[in-house]
């Protein structure tokens, strides 16, 4: 290398050092405010889901408690079972909890169900009744059912268990008769040389086996296990209806009816929607709705195939009582 380009090199070293010196700089800057733009974002992200999570809290089942007179409203929506929002282990602690404050006056039950699982209708009617006894407290706690959309079969039992019952003109109310169902995949396994190896200890064991059809003693075994539920069913509504016209064609037949023609036999006690009674009646007080508690899996509405699919089986080849 000559003289003169160790010159050159040696004149130009500086404004070297100054140029690599502001990249540095200009690198140091573009990095930290990448940083600050992460940091805003999920500041961001993080305060949304505050706003999200205060906003739909009753959604997830995150439940406050009345601070003063009021009155709680529950949400019985959907089929009626134990693997269900309506099930009698999701709604019997909300009923519990609201009926143990004594800021509660008054329980309004929204029910929008076909009905379901007989067992879990009991078990909701149940606590009901007990809510009405205030504790410590010669005053009686009014229970409502208003009945917004359907309150057939078990959400009519439910709704039985009610002081009154409201029903929205549209609604469809009754439904009173039980049902128990089931496949039988016999004649497939027939067809595919399947057999199904079963021992028992009595004759009755076996009943109601998917996988055969029953015997004519077995079908009027489970008949008579259906008559016996509609006795119970029957009973139930005649005593907690006393305005019950019970000369009503068809009335214990599983027939509904509109809200009009329901109020007309005694099946409920009035034609209105909830908001409007709840201005009626309880104009000065607070209102809180309550939800079922959600799992992650009811939220996201998450479930395997296999899952499903194993469901959509055990329910077709079980019997139920409806």
């Amino acid at each position: 290398m000559t003289r003169r380009a160790l010159d050159l090199l040696e004149n130009l070293a500086p404004s070297l050092e100054l140029m690599a010196g502001a990249h540095v700089k200009v690198l140091r800057d573009n990095l930290f405010w990448q940083w600050v733009k992460r940091l805003a974002l999920a500041v961001a992200v993080f305060g949304l889901a505050i706003i999200y999570f205060i906003s739909t809290a009753g959604f997830f089942g995150y439940q406050p408690s009345l601070s003063s007179p009021g009155v709680i409203i529950i949400d019985v929506s959907g089929a009626i079972g134990p693997d269900s929002l309506a099930s009698g282990d999701r709604i019997v602690p909300l009923i519990e909890s609201a009926c143990s404050n004594t800021n509660t006056k008054a329980l309004v039950l929204r029910i929008n169900s076909p009905g379901g699982s007989p067992a879990d209708a009991e078990r909701i009617g149940a606590v009901m009744d007990r809510c009405k006894v205030v504790k410590d407290s010669s005053v009686r706690r009014p229970v409502l059912a208003v009945i917004d959309g359907v309150g057939a079969s078990a959400g009519y039992m439910i709704a039985a268990h009610a002081d009154r019952i409201v029903a929205n003109s549209m609604a469809l109310v009754g439904s009173i008769g039980v049902i128990m169902s089931g496949l039988e995949f016999g004649g497939i396994m027939d067809k595919y040389g399947v057999r199904s190896r079963e021992y028992t200890t009595g004759t009755n064991k076996g009943a109601f086996s998917p996988y055969r059809e029953d015997t004519k003693a077995q079908a009027q075994y489970a008949q008579d296990l259906v008559d016996s539920a509609m006795v119970e069913f029957k009973t139930l509504v005649i005593e907690r209806r006393p305005g019950l016209v019970l000369e009503t064609p068809d009335l214990f037949s599983g027939r509904v009816w509109t809200a009009r023609p329901a109020l007309k036999i005694g099946l409920i006690d009035e034609v209105g929607v909830l908001e409007d009674i709840l201005q009626r009646d309880y104009p000065d007080m607070q209102r809180q709705l309550l939800r079922p508690r959600r799992s992650l899996k009811d939220t996201m509405q998450v479930e395997t195939w296999t899952g499903a699919f194993e469901t959509a089986i055990r329910n077709a080849s079980e019997m139920r009582i409806q």
